[in-house]
């Protein structure tokens, strides 16, 4: 009871809010599938995410690769999916890479200290990037890439809190990874639409 009570006082005193960029494009449900494909096939994929600027909340490897599966499958262009490490691949591989870079740790301190002693007044913001790329291999070939980018900005000023239960990280986090995958699945799924496996 302890926990909620402080989870909430937290929440109700946090004056920020998280705003997308709207970078990479939406792709539309229909682009993700293949289900008429030819020749399915086995396909094995890993993640990889590496973080710049500390931890980030709402975003994990775990749900990444939850997503990753549940997409990949749902494009009905391969027999099996199966998440493995790099070392123990099939022969085709997808590795799935995501940065997320932007305002340090120091500087998000700083950020911090200027916000607190000015009873959260004056508005201050970071800026971080997520780039998100998945790269097809085809035995030790790189035969497929694809890029998508995103910037999402963190505004600390108290007049945000009417915003924060909408605009938060768990939310923004969530639908980045949500456009940021759908849109590199439906760049392979157009690759595989022109014959190439």
């Amino acid at each position: 009871m302890t926990r909620i009570v402080l989870i909430a006082f937290s929440l109700i005193l946090s004056g920020c809010a998280t705003f997308n960029s709207s970078y990479t494009p939406s792709v539309p449900d229909k682009a993700t599938k293949f289900p008429d494909v030819e020749n399915k096939i086995d396909i094995s994929f890993s993640v990889s995410l590496m973080s710049q600027v500390g931890n980030l909340v709402g975003i994990s490897k775990e749900d990444i690769v939850d997503k990753m599966t549940k997409e990949l499958r749902e494009t009905g262009m391969y027999r099996k999916v199966l998440y493995r490490p790099p070392d123990d691949r099939l022969e085709n591989h997808l590795m799935a890479r995501i940065v997320i870079s932007g305002a340090t740790e120091r500087e998000q301190y700083a950020l911090g200290m200027i916000w607190g002693s000015t009873l959260m007044v004056v508005p201050v913001w970071a800026n971080f990037y997520s780039d998100a790329s998945l790269i097809k291999l085809k035995g030790d070939e790189e035969v497929f890439s694809a890029t998508g980018s995103e910037k999402f900005t963190q505004l600390f000023w108290l007049p945000a809190i009417v915003l924060s239960p909408v605009f938060n990280n768990w939310t923004i986090a969530s639908n980045l990874l949500d456009k940021q995958t759908n849109y590199v699945i439906s760049e392979l799924v157009k690759y595989r639409k022109t014959g190439y496996q």
